[in-house]
């Protein structure tokens, strides 16, 4: 319908002098420009109104309906079994409307109803086979860039010439995920992202208010930041720094808002990484930039996110245990623990043995020697202990 109609509308090239020739100029365009049955039947219809325009220069009210009754004669004519709620009942309901227009005397209400009938005709004719014109299957996704950071203001809205000059252009965020400090209205993405990423999300397009289409975008952000090293060994000291390309922030400082740093590695608040890693594997870490922008009751604050990994070798140094003070007095006290152990068994033994000798049956009094002897005895042992004890004291 809209071809037909169009070819109508091209049909007209040179000055019209009168409405029966506009009529008849239009409806040979359209006769020759129709497509289908449905355009063939819209010709039909503005062939009859061009008959019914015959010879008349200008129409009142009364013409006007007149010529819409013959073009409505002229398409239900055209049909061998005409089908109500097609464009025969739109074309038949508009021209009974128009036939009561004689009786309004008022202008703008003529002007409404030519109006309202010429809307309702468009929306009418363009069925959804037809989509107002708009290729749909044409129109795809897009893909932007931005940087953590920078502002982002991007339309997404298609080129008027994309959809056939579409009266009205609409999209509905349906699904997906965009950065963190990004937001959709209107058709429009906004805002300063604060999250590095690909980020794919789902739009609904509508046009002229029903022809719709879903599609697909991408939007991916560059990260603001870097760290200078990333790898280290166990053992071995190691010394980073993020830096960053966003400027003009004060107050700023990092701070570990996920996961961890490798144990033995600290993080300062101006971005450096130091310490001596204590153990192997990958470590991976979110930072948090804080900055503030403006002073007093305008300031403006900002949070800024990355993500880190650090590896750590466990082929590097080895961990060096430090030393405990107290070593040599340990060993010293476990020492003589161990000669004290050893000497109260040798006097265990010796005093088993009194003990056997006094029990033992002996003649002409040799026992009494015997005990005599043995304590004797005993007792170099225990000063020989004694002595042994005190020089091993002084020789440490």
């Amino acid at each position: 319908m809209l071809m037909t109609m169009t070819g109508g509308k091209n049909a007209i090239k040179t000055e019209i002098k009168s409405l029966s020739d506009a009529s008849n100029t239009i409806s040979s365009g359209m006769l020759l420009s129709a497509r289908g049955n449905s355009g063939v039947i819209l010709s039909q219809f503005f062939d009859g109104i061009s008959a019914g325009f015959t010879l008349i220069q200008e129409a009142n009210l009364e013409q006007i309906g007149a010529a819409f009754r013959e073009g409505v004669k002229h398409a239900y004519e055209a049909v061998m079994k005409p089908v109500e709620g097609t464009i025969l009942t739109v074309a038949k309901d508009a021209t009974e409307y128009a036939n009561k227009a004689h009786t309004l005397a008022s202008p703008t209400q003529w002007y409404w109803i030519r109006n309202t009938v010429q809307r309702s005709l468009w929306t009418y004719c363009n069925t959804s086979a037809i989509q107002n014109g708009i290729k749909v299957d044409s129109l795809v996704g897009k893909e932007f860039t931005g940087t953590v950071g920078e502002a982002i203001n991007q339309d997404i809205k298609f080129d008027a010439a994309l959809v056939n000059n579409a009266l009205e252009q609409k999209y509905e965020l349906v699904s997906g995920k965009l950065p963190d400090g990004i937001k959709f209205d209107s058709g429009k993405l906004t805002g300063i992202p604060t999250t590095s990423g690909v980020y794919e999300f789902q739009v609904k397009a509508t046009f002229d208010g029903w022809i719709e289409k879903t599609l697909s975008y991408k939007l991916t952000i560059a990260s603001a930041f870097a760290l200078n090293k990333t790898s280290g060994k166990v053992g071995e000291a190691f010394n980073g720094v993020i830096e960053t390309e966003i400027q003009g922030l004060n107050n700023t400082k990092y701070t570990i808002a996920d996961g961890q740093l490798p144990a033995g590695l600290t993080l300062a608040e101006d971005g450096t990484i130091t310490g001596t890693p204590t153990e192997a594997g990958d470590f991976t870490f979110t930072v948090n930039y804080y900055g503030e922008q403006g002073s007093g009751w305008r300031v403006k604050k900002y949070n800024y996110k990355e993500t880190f990994t650090i590896s750590v070798d466990a082929a590097g140094g080895s961990v060096v245990e430090p030393e405990d003070p107290n070593k040599a007095l340990k060993e010293e006290i476990e020492a003589a623990k161990k000669e004290a152990e050893e000497a109260s068994k040798k006097i265990e033994e010796l005093e088993a043995a009194i003990e056997e000798l006094k029990n033992a049956k002996s003649e002409g009094g040799c026992a009494g020697s015997i005990v005599t002897a043995s304590s004797i005895v005993a007792t170099l042992a225990l000063g020989a202990c004694g002595l042994a004890l005190k020089k091993r004291k002084e020789d440490k």
